[in-house]
């Protein structure tokens, strides 16, 4: 497994680059986007990702740990208690900032990209 998780970590770096030159390129910041990528409900990743992101998940202290599952018990309740499409703060963004950042997914990577 170890060497998938690498691979992908490897695939992740490349993918950061390469978004760090497109927002160079065309002046692109997240600052003030409408679109906020952390309110945006994913449905698209991988099980190798999910992976990746459980050892993000190690790595967190058990009070860390604690606060997001209640957030992401309380999105979980939001989202079922609508059929409309709910823009919430994913459970993992403390503050504005995902804890789980080195370990997101890919489309928490790539999301604004024009």
């Amino acid at each position: 497994m170890k060497q998938y998780l690498d691979r992908l970590s490897e695939i992740y770096r490349a993918i950061d680059r390469a978004y760090s030159e497109a927002l160079r390129h065309y002046n692109f910041s997240c600052d003030g986007c409408p679109d906020n990528c952390c309110v945006t409900k994913f449905h698209h990743h991988t099980l190798v990702e999910e992976l990746y992101l459980a050892e993000g998940f190690k790595k967190l202290d058990e009070a860390e740990l604690g606060a997001i599952i209640l957030r992401a018990q309380n999105v979980a309740e939001t989202h079922n208690s609508s059929s409309e499409d709910i823009r919430i703060m994913c459970p993992l963004n403390e503050n504005g900032l995902c804890v789980l950042y080195e370990f997101r997914p890919m489309i928490c990577r790539i999301h604004g990209v024009p």
